[in-house]
């Protein structure tokens, strides 16, 4: 609980330090530290707004090339996640730097991105980082990373109960007490820092809400559909301007910049694309937009924001999701004002359409629900979020079965949607649950010789192996009972073709090997090419290691390394 507490304040600091690179980044780019950027921005200086972010998209790319020859984008949510699920919790402190900085650059560029995403990479990154220099163990890693992300969140918002759920709902995938109390602490230490350094303020002001009555309900559920569909093309959108720029051969150095070039042209008109796009947000939440130029913002905010994703700029997506479900539901409720009945103002259903797009671009439903409900105070527009959101994402979630998120993963190799716990079990290789002293025969030896040895081993059969250790088959009573007895007859006659796999192999990949066959002994080869046998993996030691993954994805107590007993008393 104490290291919770101390994350919670190093996130707290590291957070205004980051919001401070920002502002000064901004103030050189774009002639303002004001985070309501559209006030602070000089109107005679049109070509400022233009020209700012593809000067960043130029250095951003050379940037890239020298921290991340190998990456599409500097680091974010997305590798918080696999850190925690995958990699036991283990972040590099000097990647969160790098990333800290070119994500500093890109906002203060005005890049049509968040700020929220790089804070969670940068405050997992302290929480894990700590641990690890303390030497703690997997789990108390994977906890503090869990902190930083909650802290992350909560100095972000000023809003601790949006942080703590945040990070249990994406990151952290479970509610166990052992995480969540330390979250707390962390996000309200956080929360508590910033406070003292930046001041109170929420996030947003948010206007004083009514909800007309009833019939307001059912139209919130139709703008959760409506809001999920927006979610869908905002990820496919995002994806498919990757795939474009492969199939073109860009270089990944100018990519940056044409994104920003995008940004900019757009900007000469239209300045709310600019940046996290926070005060574009409380003006539309205010109700100080008309329709035709909240459809503008609604459409230059998704090409804008889905071009800096694609193409390579630092951020994350809260924010321009934030902005363009408050378009949206702006949109729909001056659309609905013109029913017959009495609805609610256009306010009330730009909040809703603000929680219902964010929770289904970043597949947080809970944490999305208790952020509407800490920055308006307001019980009925909680429940009508959570009427929207619940229509929103389980849309979204049909149609591609993905948030922004774990479609990001899965561009990286890693598909986590059937759970975590599979995700480790896939991310484990054979190698690690390998017995590495198999019973073997050569292929000359006997049948009654042969006999012998399979009485004797371990585990009921012997592995023929040749010149070089190559596999040539396996012998079990079963299989060949009839032809021991012939002394004319060698292993090499008795052997049957065995099924293995490589050292490689993920333990996925290794259960499907015992589906297949029955088998509960599969050999284990160095690689296809040698066949040469190193060893062999036992189906109890699998759904060990499956156990193992459960338990750590539920946020339990982590089992031995290797099971109590020995192998002699398994046999």
């Amino acid at each position: 609980m104490g290291l919770a507490v101390v994350v919670g304040a190093l996130v707290g600091l590291a957070a205004v330090v980051f919001l401070e690179l920002i502002a000064w980044t901004q103030w050189l780019a774009l002639g303002t530290r004001e985070e309501l950027l559209i006030s602070g921005l000089n109107q005679d200086h049109w070509w400022r707004r233009m020209a700012a972010p593809v000067v960043g998209g130029l250095i951003i790319g050379g940037l890239m090339l020298v921290f991340y020859p190998n990456l599409p984008r500097p680091p974010g949510v997305a590798y918080v996640i696999a850190a925690s699920a995958l990699r036991r919790g283990t972040m590099s402190f000097r990647d969160g730097i790098k990333a800290a900085t070119l994500n500093g650059i890109s906002l203060g560029f005005g890049a049509s991105v968040g700020r929220e995403g790089p804070m969670v990479h940068w405050g997992a990154t302290i929480g894990a980082w700590g641990a690890r220099a303390l030497g703690l163990d997997p789990r108390v890693r994977r906890t503090l990373l869990a902190c930083g992300v909650s802290a992350a969140v909560a100095a972000s918002f000023n809003a601790p109960l949006a942080g703590v759920f945040f990070a249990l709902e994406v990151v952290v995938g479970h509610y166990a007490f052992s995480v969540f109390a330390p979250c707390v602490l962390a996000a309200l230490t956080a929360t508590l820092v910033g406070r003292a350094v930046r001041g109170d303020d929420p996030a947003f002001v948010m206007p004083e809400i009514v909800i007309a009555g009833p019939i307001d309900f059912p139209l919130f559920g139709a703008l959760g559909g409506v809001s999920g569909l927006i979610a869908v093309l905002f990820i496919f959108i995002s994806f498919r301007i990757v795939r474009v720029a492969d199939q073109l051969r860009l270089p990944w150095w100018c990519r940056p910049a044409i994104a920003g070039l995008i940004v900019g042209l757009i900007a000469i008109q239209l300045p709310q694309v600019l940046g996290i796009g926070y005060e574009a947000t409380q003006l539309t939440l205010a109700g100080q937009y008309g329709l035709l130029l909240l459809v503008a913002i609604l459409v230059g905010k998704i090409i804008c924001a889905t071009a800096c994703q694609g193409l390579g700029f630092g951020g994350g997506v809260f924010s321009p999701s934030l902005l363009i479900g408050a378009a949206l539901g702006a949109v729909f409720g001056q659309l609905v004002g013109w029913l017959p009945w009495e609805t609610s103002g256009s306010s009330a259903y730009a909040i809703v359409g603000m929680g219902a797009v964010a929770a289904a671009v970043l597949g947080a439903p809970i944490s999305t629900v208790l952020m509407v409900f800490e920055l308006t105070g307001s019980y009925p527009m909680a429940v009508g979020s959570m009427v929207a959101v619940v229509f929103a994402v389980g849309l979204s979630r049909t149609l591609t079965g993905h948030s922004f998120f774990t479609r990001q993963l899965q561009s990286m190799g890693h598909d986590i949607r059937d759970g975590k716990d599979i995700s480790l079990l896939a991310n484990t290789q054979v190698s690690e649950v390998l017995d590495e002293e198999p019973d073997t025969v050569t292929p000359d030896l006997p049948a009654p010789a042969t006999l012998e040895a399979v009485i004797a081993s371990r585990w009921g059969r012997v592995f023929v192996i040749g010149e070089g250790s190559r596999l040539e088959g396996f012998i079990t009573l079963e299989t060949s009972r009839s032809a021991f007895d012939d002394p004319d007859k060698t292993a090499a006659d008795l052997a049957s073709p065995a099924l293995s796999v490589t050292s490689a192999c993920d333990l996925t990949t290794a259960m499907k090997r015992f589906v297949e066959k029955g088998e509960a002994h599969v050999p284990v080869i160095e690689d296809e090419t040698s066949q040469r046998l190193i060893g062999v993996i036992h189906d109890f030691d699998v759904s060990y290691a499956y156990h193992r993954a459960m338990l750590v994805a539920e946020g339990q107590e982590e089992l031995p390394e290797a099971a109590p007993w020995s192998r002699e008393d398994r046999a």
